[in-house]
């Protein structure tokens, strides 16, 4: 069921009616400064949590074997298109990585690091199936490496 949107705004003007939608389907809560927020029971939250935790040792357990392992590999494609462009050992190397971070995750209740995982690895497809950015890869570069600045986060007037 897909979540029902609000402002935050109009939860602070209707706050009973949509925590009564709230425990009925996720609620979004979009702000004006700042990420939206996602209105949930902690009960429905925990279960996605502890679900995942389940899935993430599974596919491990899967991935112990070789055959299976492989096999996980070639099929990964129809469910993440996205991992065509890997080569196959690094198809094997991203479920590997997925599967221990999604379980560490669940452990350490911070998902910030799995969503940083899914980033790189689609980042890595994206240059795999990009021969420009491909060449701009693998090229050696010569000359005398210039430390660039780490750029400042933006701070709210």
């Amino acid at each position: 069921m897909a979540p029902t949107e609000h402002t935050l705004s109009f939860l602070l003007r209707n706050s009973g009616a949509v925590l009564a939608e709230a425990q009925q389907r996720d609620v979004v809560l979009h702000r004006r400064d700042g990420e939206d927020l996602l209105l949930s029971p902690l009960a429905r939250e925990r279960g996605v949590r502890d679900s995942l935790g389940i899935a993430a040792r599974v596919l491990k357990a899967v991935l112990a074997e070789g055959d299976t392992r492989s096999a996980v590999a070639v099929r990964v494609v129809d469910e993440l298109p996205w991992t065509h462009f890997l080569p196959s050992d690094d198809r094997e190397r991203f479920l590997d990585e997925f599967a221990t971070t999604a379980a560490a995750c669940v452990e350490t209740e911070t998902f910030e690091p799995l969503a940083r995982l899914l980033r790189d690895w689609r980042a890595t497809a994206e240059i795999y199936a990009t021969p420009e950015l491909r060449t701009v890869m693998d090229s050696r570069h010569e000359g005398v490496a210039i430390p660039l600045r780490r750029p400042q986060p933006r701070r709210s007037a």
